[in-house]
């Protein structure tokens, strides 16, 4: 009565999808990453985040700074020219090179 006897997929639960792609993860996971080594973190570390986010607002506040610059340099350029003095125009124009350089 071989029937009789209750086989170990009786007792299995069907996996969820989210079940399911957990596994796939930590397969890949233990496939990139050779025995005793540390697996990555799933989410970026929170000191890693806003180290990044500082960063952006370095570069933001960097690109602002020198296109304010820019913006004068221009200024400074149109308002030689219009004068028409040489040696605020050579002053102007060695601000753009210097800037550029």
């Amino acid at each position: 009565m071989a029937a009789d006897v209750p086989s170990d997929d009786d007792d299995a639960l069907p996996l969820s999808e989210d079940e399911l792609q957990a596994m796939v993860l930590r397969a890949t996971v233990a496939l990139a990453n050779p025995p005793g080594s540390i697996a990555p973190e799933p989410r970026p570390r929170r000191d890693v985040v806003e180290e990044a986010y500082e960063a952006v607002l370095r570069l933001v506040r960097e690109v602002r700074r020198l296109r304010r610059r820019e913006d004068r340099a221009k200024d400074a350029l149109r308002t030689s020219l219009a004068v028409g003095d040489a040696g605020s125009m050579k002053s102007a124009i060695e601000d753009v090179l210097d800037d550029s350089v």
